[in-house]
């Protein structure tokens, strides 16, 4: 429903339902869990979408975390937070920074691909 209602353009709406998405994933499957992560990354892309960067930054960071832990730091899930964290510093007006993150996203797709 969450991304039925962020297709109409209902972020707040989509918001709601993906914060409930999240909080049944959790107690489901553990806070501790790639999908939670992967979900993390859908919350964040909707707040960039209404100009909330910091709390899209706070998710995206958490997922990063989460990534790392859980499933290491040459994973393609982590190249993929990398790369959300990248679009968000790039929206952000953080370049320089955006472009560090992204060379990081993109070394460790390398390195996949290459494997």
């Amino acid at each position: 429903m969450a991304l039925f209602y962020h297709g109409l353009n209902q972020t707040e709406l989509a918001l709601r339902h993906m914060s409930r998405a999240l909080l049944l994933l959790s107690l489901s499957s553990g806070p501790d869990h790639p999908d939670v992560a992967a979900t993390y990354i859908n919350v964040a892309m909707m707040y960039q979408d209404i100009g909330k960067m910091n709390t899209a930054l706070r998710y995206l960071q958490e997922a990063l975390k989460k990534n790392e832990r859980l499933l290491g730091e040459e994973h393609i899930q982590t190249a993929v937070c990398y790369h959300a964290l990248a679009i968000a510093f790039n929206c952000m007006g953080a370049f320089k920074l955006s472009h560090q993150v992204c060379v990081v996203g993109v070394v460790m797709l390398a390195v996949k691909v290459s494997c």
